[in-house]
């Protein structure tokens, strides 16, 4: 790695040569450079050539700014990502000749471009990485966001590796995106935040190339937000190895009729919204007393991902001589993950319960619940208290339990918990419950 900031503003310099080393056994470059990260050579204004290593992969924000002499640049064919304002300040960047249709490419990768990108438009074939620069125009020293409010479909090529982050912010007209190679290609791109993801922001996703449903690689970890929206899946299939799914994957899937997770999952978040507006969400049979669950072939829970108020079991209490109707949800055991605002502005919802083997509840999950009264909590105190400062507050005391019994487990849980948390007031109170 030339780390950050490592060259910077060495006005004299006037060429630099980075070269790897053959240490290693069989010829492999244990000492190669692979990485040039951000500023490093920034403001060297008498650097003129600079020779960069076949095994580099990574060229950071500014890397190369303002050296105002450097006027040719060959990137090796390795690189798989070029971020914002690397060459900005260049000979090269300053040289009209070098930008075509008023976009600026480095070999196959995309770095600005002077206006923001309008309707319809095609990333040439064969481009590798896509900067933040390259589709919002030159964002100005010290401004954070500029939009692309006039995009609203974008064809990307199947070469494509790497997208910078927050390429599409702003970007809220974009409303589809045509990826011009497989799934496998598709889900091989690296995006360095949600918003670096066209589908953060668009509805449909066509994959040219796709066969079937898409297989996600039982290496992969991460699904990012709007990854799948609007495709025309019908079956898929989450590896265990996935430990986060982000909002709206699979929304508004027209064909989508099935999600499950290999058995064993190691989820641990999940986003708001994930298969909303499919026909797997519109099927009553995968609704379970009113809620939705995400499970595994072996049919266990994995994931709540939505309740319908309407479909919850109504309940009846002795109060006075008569009865009151009430609403309570009991969150299948083995359960790992609850998504956001899943209880959300469910006034009838009295109580819930959640089992210990829940590691995630979203935010704002009982945003609106006016009528909670009680939350039953399985799990340790340190559990509850990682989860509170996210779930929301509610307009009335509502109070969680460690247990609901005298039986050994439930006293261990009063225990374990020592303590209740008010969720209208977000403070804890000791004593007895």
């Amino acid at each position: 790695v030339i780390d950050h900031s490592a060259f910077q503003r060495c006005t004299n310099l006037e060429r630099v040569r980075i070269e790897g080393h053959n240490f290693g056994e069989a010829g492999v470059d244990d000492c190669a450079i692979t990485r040039i990260e951000s500023h490093a050579f920034d403001g060297c204004v008498k650097l003129g050539q600079a020779v960069l290593p076949a095994t580099l992969l990574f060229i950071g924000p500014s890397a190369f700014e303002n050296c105002a002499a450097l006027a040719d640049i060959t990137v090796p064919e390795k690189v798989t990502e070029i971020q914002d304002h690397a060459f900005r300040g260049t000979a090269f960047y300053n040289d009209p000749a070098k930008w075509h249709n008023d976009v600026l490419y480095i070999g196959v990768h995309l770095i600005a471009a002077r206006t923001s990108v309008q309707g319809d438009y095609t990333v040439r074939q064969g481009t590798v990485s896509v900067s933040v620069e390259a589709l919002k125009g030159p964002i100005a020293p010290g401004q954070k966001v500029k939009d692309c409010k006039l995009l609203t479909k974008i064809t990307l090529p199947a070469e494509l590796k790497a997208i910078d982050k927050d390429a599409f912010l702003g970007c809220d007209a974009l409303s589809a995106v045509l990826f011009k190679g497989t799934f496998e290609q598709y889900l091989a791109i690296r995006f360095d935040n949600d918003a670096a993801s066209p589908m953060h922001f668009a509805s449909t996703l066509t994959i040219e190339g796709a066969v079937g449903d898409p297989h996600i690689p039982e290496t992969a970890t991460v699904i990012r937000a709007g990854a799948f929206k609007g495709s025309a899946i019908e079956h898929i299939v989450i590896p265990a190895s996935v430990t986060s799914l982000g909002a709206q994957a699979f929304m508004n899937c027209p064909k989508l009729v099935s999600v499950t997770f290999a058995e064993g999952s190691g989820l641990l978040t999940i986003g708001a919204d994930v298969v909303k507006g499919t026909p797997f969400y519109n099927d009553p049979a995968n609704w379970s007393h009113g809620a939705l669950y995400l499970r595994d072939g072996k049919g266990t829970p994995v994931a709540l991902v939505a309740v319908d108020p309407a479909r919850v079991d109504t309940a009846y209490l002795a109060d006075g001589g008569g009865e009151t109707q009430y609403k309570a949800v009991t969150i299948e055991e083995g359960t790992r993950a609850v998504a956001p605002l899943v209880f959300a502005n469910f006034t009838e919802l009295r109580m819930f319960t959640v089992p210990a083997s829940v590691l995630f509840l979203g935010e704002e999950l009982v945003k609106g619940c006016t009528g909670l009264e009680r939350v039953n909590f399985r799990g340790s105190g340190m559990s509850w208290f990682a989860f509170s400062a996210t779930m929301g507050r509610v307009h009335s005391d509502a109070y969680v339990y460690g247990g609901d019994g005298e039986d050994a487990a439930s006293v261990q849980r009063q225990r374990d918990v020592a303590r209740m948390f008010n969720l209208y007031t977000g403070q804890w109170k000791r004593g007895k419950y």
